[in-house]
């Protein structure tokens, strides 16, 4: 929870702030693929970059851009989208190894075949750090087209000051009528990430990661 300077900045991910310290600029560029279970359905494959910049000490902006396409479709349903998000996070405790923040934002995608869906958000962000180990939580909300609860745990380890790795598990549910822009016939969703990341300068981080959901029927 120490509050930190662009010249202070941990090199060492698990120790990272939630916040970017006052007047710091992030850039982040992203090319990922989620696969799911069973094979063929919903499999996307997305790249966009993200903006974060630390306003304050306690209040950070961010925006970014994705363009995401479904791999496994079938060709005359072959979709394709692209959409960006704005969101603001401010911290609600820094004491010790404990972090705890909120975050609110909206974010947009608009499909190739036809649709634009809008979706609200707002989440609850605790960081605790133990030495090497860290454990990172994440409760959120979504309203607009796609209403949605959902809570995730994020173990982290740093193994040396310039590798570090993290496993998620998390839970989502739809609420009050699930995704009305596209439907959902299952109550849940489960899913997982693993993460490296290597940080070879104080100016750049490279990472690879693993995400995997699977939908599962509880009746």
């Amino acid at each position: 929870g120490a509050l930190y300077t662009r010249s202070t900045y941990p090199t060492e991910l698990t120790l990272r702030p939630l916040m970017l310290p006052a007047g710091m600029f992030q850039v982040e560029g992203a090319i990922w693929e989620r696969p799911s279970v069973p094979k063929g359905l919903d499999t996307y494959r997305s790249i966009g970059p993200s903006f974060l910049y630390g306003v304050t000490d306690d209040v950070q902006l961010g925006a970014s851009w994705t363009s995401s396409v479904c791999r496994d479709c079938p060709p005359w349903f072959r979709e394709h989208g692209t959409g960006g998000s704005a969101a603001g996070r401010v911290s609600l405790l820094r004491t010790g190894p404990q972090q705890l923040a909120v975050d609110a934002g909206v974010s947009t995608m608009s499909w190739a075949i036809g649709g634009t869906a809008t979706v609200y958000h707002a989440e609850l962000v605790h960081d605790i750090v133990a030495g090497r180990f860290g454990l990172l939580t994440l409760a959120s909300v979504t309203a607009g087209d796609t209403k949605e609860a959902s809570f995730s745990i994020q173990p982290r380890l740093q193994v040396t000051e310039w590798l570090f790795a993290f496993l998620s598990s998390s839970t989502s549910t739809p609420y009050r009528g699930g995704i009305p822009f596209r439907e959902r016939s299952i109550p849940f969703e489960v899913g997982g990430t693993a993460t490296f990341d290597m940080r070879p300068s104080a100016m750049l981080d490279l990472g690879a990661g693993y995400i995997w959901t699977n939908p599962f029927a509880t009746g």
